[in-house]
């Protein structure tokens, strides 16, 4: 994983990262972030991935519904 910082003025910073083919997305940013020493963040994101895990949030039962999407898909986040 690559990194820069595009901005760090007004109390916060804008940093952009680059993971490498085979590179786990969730982990790779969660380790920069406990790293780096980010509380909070935004996370805006243009990817592909070979394969995935989305979670989507169901109100009524409070639990994640993990879906699996096993062919190859473009991310706009």
């Amino acid at each position: 994983m690559r990194h820069k910082l595009l901005a760090g003025d007004t109390g916060g910073r804008c940093v952009i990262l680059a993971l490498d083919t085979g590179e786990e997305a969730f982990n790779d940013i969660s380790n920069f972030a406990m790293k780096e020493g980010v509380p909070v963040a935004a996370i805006m994101a243009i990817g592909a991935f070979r394969a995935a895990t989305l979670t989507f949030f169901e109100f009524d039962t409070r639990n994640g519904k993990r879906i699996p999407v096993e062919v190859q898909s473009e991310e706009l986040a």
